[in-house]
């Protein structure tokens, strides 16, 4: 999904925090698309955004992603691997599956109605994080209880890989770090070498 790539805010250098704090996905495009439609609409546009989120939590949480075909897993097997994995917390992973039901019933048959009771399943599955943002978006705005819903779900996983990369990033730092330290002693040990040499030969040379 090429739309949700993320937009460029990059003005110069960059801190870890700027690098992981940053969403996978194109906000104007994330609220065009939950906010507009029909509930059986928005409730696909949402599941499209949270499988995008899955497959970036996976390259942020595998030591080698390039090593797996993501973009040919399915939606429940990523879940799945990032469950097994502890990428995502089991509260969220629920949130994520009943939307994923949701969306599978939209999908297998011509006369399913998403209701309201639909909406109330998947609030009442948010962990306690992603209901207080809920609570805060049902008091700023108009929309719906499912778009919401689907909003914070959404933000909520990918807050969560936020925090991989975040972690990602800094055991790089850690890793260039040790790099530098151990380049550095190198350095330090050729200096000192032709130093050591020269005082065993001045010791030999006398009488």
């Amino acid at each position: 999904m090429d739309d949700l790539n993320p937009i460029n805010f990059d003005t110069g250098p960059q801190t870890i925090d700027d690098v992981a704090h940053q969403f996978s996905f194109d906000l104007r495009l994330f609220h065009r698309r939950i906010d507009n439609g029909d509930d059986w609409q928005k409730t696909i546009q949402g599941h499209l955004f949270l499988d995008h989120e899955l497959t970036k939590t996976l390259e942020e949480g595998l030591a080698h992603p390039e090593r797996i075909s993501l973009d040919r897993m399915s939606f429940s097997s990523k879940l799945d691997f990032c469950s097994a994995m502890g990428l995502v917390e089991p509260k969220l992973e629920a949130m994520i599956r009943r939307i994923n039901k949701l969306r599978n019933n939209i999908s297998h048959d011509l006369q399913f109605l998403v209701l309201e009771q639909h909406a109330k399943e998947i609030r009442d599955l948010s962990p306690p994080f992603a209901l207080n943002l809920l609570n805060i978006q049902i008091n700023e705005n108009k929309s719906s209880l499912l778009t919401n819903c689907l909003k914070v779900a959404i933000v909520t996983l990918d807050m969560n890989r936020q925090i991989l990369s975040q972690q990602r990033e800094q055991e790089k730092k850690r890793t260039q770090d040790l790099n530098a330290a151990i380049e550095n002693a190198r350095r330090v040990l050729e200096q000192i070498d032709p130093l050591r040499k020269s005082q065993v030969r001045d010791d030999s040379s006398e009488p």
